[in-house]
Order: C-alpha cells, then sequence, then structure tokens
C-alpha cells in the first residue's frame, strides 16, 4: 500500500493485484473455478478429479460417484456420473461406463449386475423386473420367453418344463395338476382325455382297453368288460354284435363262426346269440 511501512500478505483465495506499473497495491479475489493458498500473485486451476473448494483456498477431491467436469466459464466442478456411469474411488477425473445387464446404485459409487428375475432397461438403465412369461437368470439386458410347457416360478429367474401330470398355466408363473381322469406328459401346456378305447392311468398316462372290453367313463377313466352277447377286439369304446352265422367266443374276443349243424340264435333277455344246434329235421 501507499505509505505503507511494511507489505500485507494476501489470506488464501485471493491474489496479489496491482492499479499501476507492476505495484502490487491490492488483495484480489480468485476468478471463479481458480483457487490459491494466499500470498500468490495468480490463482491456479485444479487438476482433473479435483474441484475447488467454495472459499476458493483449497482443491478437494471428487467424492465416489462424482468426477470433475468442466462447467460454464471453465469452472471445475464435482459433477454426479451420468446414469449408467459411476466412479468407485474418490478424485475420480472420469467416471466408468456400467457393464451390460448391471446397473448404478443411487450414487452412483458402483455397478451390481440385475439379479435374476430382472434385467438392465435400455431406457431408464435400471434393473426392472422381467414381465410374466419371461425369465432371467440375471446380469442380462434382456429376458427371454418361456417355451411350451415352461413356468418362470415366482421369482423368473428361468423357464423350466412343468413334470408329467401337470401343465402350465397361461401366465407361465406354475405348474397346476390336472385333474381327475386328464393326463400330460413332460412339458405340457395343457391337459388332456385319453384317445377312444383307452383309459387314463393316473395322470401321466392312457393305457388301452384290453381285447373284450371298451373303455367307460367322460372323461374315459376304466375299462370294462363287453356285455353279454358282444365283443371287442381292443382299443374301443363300444363292443358290437356278432352278424348272422356267428357267436362271441366265449372270452368276447371275436366272433366265431357257427359249426355245421349248428346256426346262430339270439337268447336270453340280452338277445345274445349262441350257436344252437339245429332242430330236428333242420341242417
Amino acid at each position: 500500500n501507499d505509505g505503507a511501512a511494511a507489505c500485507d500478505a494476501c489470506p488464501a483465495g485471493t491474489r496479489s493485484a496491482g492499479t499501476s506499473g507492476h505495484l502490487r497495491t491490492a488483495c484480489a479475489p480468485c476468478a471463479a473455478g481458480l483457487w490459491s493458498t494466499g500470498r500468490n500473485d495468480t490463482c491456479a486451476e485444479c487438476p482433473a478429479g479435483k474441484a475447488v473448494s467454495e472459499d476458493q483456498t483449497l482443491c478437494e477431491e471428487c467424492d465416489a460417484g462424482k468426477y470433475g467436469k468442466v462447467v460454464g466459464g471453465g469452472e471445475l466442478q464435482c459433477t454426479s456420473c451420468p446414469l449408467d456411469w459411476y466412479a468407485a474411488e474418490d478424485g475420480a477425473s472420469a467416471c466408468d461406463v456400467c457393464a451390460v445387464g448391471s446397473a448404478t446404485d443411487s450414487a452412483r459409487r458402483s455397478c451390481d449386475p440385475c439379479p435374476s428375475g430382472k434385467y438392465e432397461h435400455q431406457t431408464s438403465r435400471t434393473c426392472e423386473s422381467c414381465p410374466a412369461a419371461w425369465a432371467s437368470a440375471g446380469g442380462l439386458d434382456e429376458c427371454t420367453p418361456c417355451g411350451e410347457g415352461e413356468v418362470t416360478g415366482a421369482l423368473r429367474a428361468a423357464c423350466s418344463k412343468c413334470a408329467p401330470g401337470t401343465h402350465a398355466l397361461a401366465d407361465r408363473s406354475d405348474c397346476r395338476s390336472c385333474p381327475t381322469a386328464w393326463v400330460a406328459g413332460f412339458g405340457a401346456d395343457a391337459c388332456v382325455t385319453c384317445p377312444a378305447g383307452f383309459k387314463a392311468s393316473g395322470a401321466t398316462a392312457c393305457d388301452e382297453c384290453a381285447a373284450g372290453q371298451r373303455a367307460s367313463g367322460s372323461p374315459r377313466d376304466a375299462c370294462v368288460q363287453c356285455e353279454a352277447g358282444k365283443w371287442s377286439a381292443g382299443r374301443n369304446d363300444t363292443c358290437a354284435t356278432c352278424p348272422a352265422g356267428k357267436a362271441v367266443s366265449e372270452d368276447q374276443t371275436l366272433c366265431e363262426e357257427c359249426d355245421a349243424g349248428k346256426y346262430g340264435q339270439s337268447v336270453g333277455s340280452s338277445n345274445e346269440l349262441q350257436c344252437t344246434t339245429c332242430p330236428l329235421d333242420w341242417f
């Protein structure tokens, strides 16, 4: 200062300044984005990964989740990492991009794989639950649709086939047991009834009705013996009568021709056709 007996040190956050020639006659605040520890003619910029403190007296490391970014008139500020980027350590000069199938925490300090049943949404860059009938093992940016007879379970972590005797629900959330007399094989979308001439064997298979029997029930759940005077070669819903000149075999599995000297005659209340000896004076 003019007339001063001594020089005063400029404090931190300022620099020396003059109004004429090289005379240092004042202390001036550092410009925005610059700092000084004091006793300096100039203020300095912070290095990458650091930013000027509010009082402009030092450079501070950017916290994890932030990085040093030049803004406005060149001022370096600690700025949060953008969506899908993170900074794990203090003092980062740049953020790292998350791997595919991962998302940052709210502080952008870490990037973790999406858990099973979720995927990285391409717009929000967050982990979102897979939709119904889709699954993800985790760490992926997409879910996979379940195929025929497959379900996801409550967690939607994977598609798995339904066991025999069960079928997949329409929303692929779980497997459900078949109703009585309905059957389903491994990985079925629906249970079915047994075809003509077959009966349900538990909930997993259909057994054929043997010769001399017919399928019974609606749906078919049993094999029953043919009615008297009728026969079946097996695998039928009905038993048949024999044509004229033939009669049902004892085991009801076929029609047999009557021997010479006999003829097919309906007998009893069931009109069962039996081979009967021709009457006197007939042959």
